[in-house]
């Protein structure tokens, strides 16, 4: 079986918790181009998993 690029997930909603804690514990973290950048990204990654899990109807 192939393995699919996706299998980070955890990794990266982990990632994007503590973002979200670091921001709300320091509002003057700096909102560079690449944070956001890295974000969106993130963002987009953990979407594409949820919709590959609901179209694939895995049985865990």
């Amino acid at each position: 079986m192939q393995q699919h690029p996706f299998k980070v997930t955890s990794v990266m909603t982990d990632f994007l918790q503590l973002l979200a804690e670091v921001k709300e514990k320091t509002p003057s973290f700096p909102e560079t181009p690449q944070f956001r950048r890295c974000r969106k990204y993130l963002y987009k990654q953990k979407h594409q998993w949820q919709l590959f899990v609901r179209e694939s109807r895995f049985i865990w």
